[in-house]
């Protein structure tokens, strides 16, 4: 998520201010999270039942209790790689891929379905 936000991403980005304190540092956390994984891992990043946005990290694509906004799939025994990629690498060729229009859809939808969450 750059500093840049569309419209869309307006909610997104308040609730992930409220829960993590800036963009940056929700990007930090997600970073964190996922350099603790191993190649059988996901990160997560959902909204958990209390309605706080969380990031988390399951083995083998175990799926956390919450609403899953997005997920990064550590996993790289399923493919064939001719050059070696840290996990470090992995992380940030994902994190350039997400596209933050259909995560925040995501999370607009859902606060639109679970009225009982907090507020951005």
């Amino acid at each position: 998520m750059d500093s840049f936000v569309s419209s869309r991403q307006h909610h997104l980005q308040n609730a992930i201010v409220r829960d993590f304190g800036s963009v940056q540092e929700f990007r930090h956390a997600f970073f964190r999270t996922a350099q603790r994984g191993g190649k059988n891992d996901c990160v997560w990043f959902l909204v958990a039942p209390d309605g706080a946005l969380k990031i988390t990290l399951t083995k083998r694509r175990y799926i956390p209790k919450g609403s899953v906004l997005l997920c990064v799939d550590l996993w790289d025994s399923g493919r064939i790689s001719f050059t070696p990629e840290s996990n470090d690498q992995k992380i940030r060729r994902h994190w350039r891929a997400i596209d933050w229009n259909t995560v925040a859809l995501r999370y607009d939808a859902l606060m639109l379905r679970v009225p009982h969450y907090p507020a951005p």
